[in-house]
């Protein structure tokens, strides 16, 4: 990627930290993987999202937004915030204009995606509820067309793409991994006694702690993300969903090399150096400090689980199928009971995600949808 290779030579020190990289590798104007048009989500892209497993994903997350819209006294808007190619979007008001019609016809769909490329196909497969869903570039042009923001704000595997800085422990301090360009003219690493203030803060603060010779990230990008989200949204809950670790699981052997991976075809490539502009790379969010940065700004966290119990807490199962004798394995209601099953599953890729849902001036949570008729408690609900 020719973008990068000009930015390290043009570097005082030859060489960028892995955060700018990445986010050159991802987000250049021109030359990023997000920005060319190109599928990148699906069989025919590079990885898939739960989204892609089923619309009972979007249905399930509709009839849990419509249980907080419906029982709290706050504004029928929900903002999706990295929304790919729509699919979890129109899934979810697919399920409002069937089965929540009066929410529905008040309901105001705000998404802000990134991709032009992404925000083109989402104008054709929204097109049967366009007079609902706003598209909007970035959060700033959202936030200028809505100030203040009350409702529902939801991302989906968003902050697992912020750039980020990897560390190595290394006794007492920590080495920052940068990137240069090899005597082969091919992209490498340096090590680099970290003198980043501002990163080191973080990690420090919020974790984890490593053992020597291991190596993690650190997301200043999610930092501010939590300080816009928490300046924006005056009434309502900000959920998201997303693949982490906690400090412990940061700290484990196995994770000796950090989580930083690529993925490209549906495969998992270890050096996320290799293909710059040509595939995905992302980096498991830092759930402990996710969940510490919205309690600094002063959020209410009702819900932190993984994904599969908070689909079973929210409903998914009111949307299983008794097959009729006609129906084959591959019938749409094989299919959708194949779904359920997967995205609940305890084995998996399932059990890396994570759904955490922070609120803030709401009173009525002990009546949403999610808590009502469940017998078993969710952790850390009294």
């Amino acid at each position: 990627m020719e973008a990068i290779h000009k930015l390290i030579r043009n570097s005082g020190r030859k060489q960028i930290s892995f955060a700018r990289f990445m986010e050159e590798a991802l987000y250049h104007e021109t030359e990023g993987y997000y920005t060319k048009e190109k599928t990148k989500i699906g069989t025919e892209g590079d990885f898939y999202t739960s989204s892609h497993v089923h619309p009972v994903f979007g249905w399930t997350f509709g009839q849990f937004f419509a249980g907080v819209l419906n029982t709290e006294n706050i504004a029928p808007v929900i903002c999706e915030w990295g929304a790919g190619d729509g699919r979890f979007a129109e899934a979810v008001l697919d399920y409002l204009q069937r089965s929540e019609p009066e929410l529905y016809s008040d309901i105001s769909y705000l998404v802000i995606e990134k991709s032009r490329s992404h925000r083109e196909v989402m104008k054709d497969r929204l097109s049967d509820h366009r007079k609902h869903v706003r598209l909007f570039e970035d959060f700033v042009s959202c936030s200028e067309a809505v100030p203040v923001f009350e409702g529902v704000l939801f991302s989906n595997e968003l902050l697992d793409a912020f750039p980020v800085h990897v560390l190595e422990k290394y006794g007492e301090s920590y080495l920052e991994i940068f990137v240069t360009v090899g005597a082969d003219n091919k992209l490498a690493e340096v090590k680099t006694v970290c003198d980043n203030t501002e990163i080191l803060d973080l990690i420090n603060m919020y974790g984890p702690e490593l053992p020597d010779g291991h190596r993690t990230e650190v997301s200043p990008g999610v930092k501010r993300w939590v300080k816009s989200v928490s300046r924006w949204l005056r009434k309502g809950i900000a959920v998201t969903v997303d693949y982490g670790y906690t400090n412990e699981e940061l700290a484990a052997p196995e994770l000796k090399e950090g989580s930083v991976r690529g993925y490209r075809s549906h495969q998992i490539v270890p050096d996320p150096l290799l293909y710059p502009g040509k595939m995905d790379i992302t980096a498991h969010v830092h759930w402990d400090a996710l969940r510490a940065l919205f309690l600094k700004e002063q959020f209410v966290e009702f819900i932190n689980t993984r994904q599969g119990r908070f689909l079973h807490h929210a409903g998914i199962f009111d949307f299983l199928k008794q097959p009729e004798v006609t129906d084959g394995p591959f019938s749409e209601t094989f299919r959708l009971n194949r779904a359920i099953q997967n995205l609940t599953s305890l084995s998996g890729t399932a059990t890396a995600f994570w759904v955490n849902v922070q609120s803030r001036g709401l009173h009525r949570t002990g009546d949403w949808h999610f808590y009502r008729e469940k017998e078993e408690k969710v952790p850390g609900r009294k």
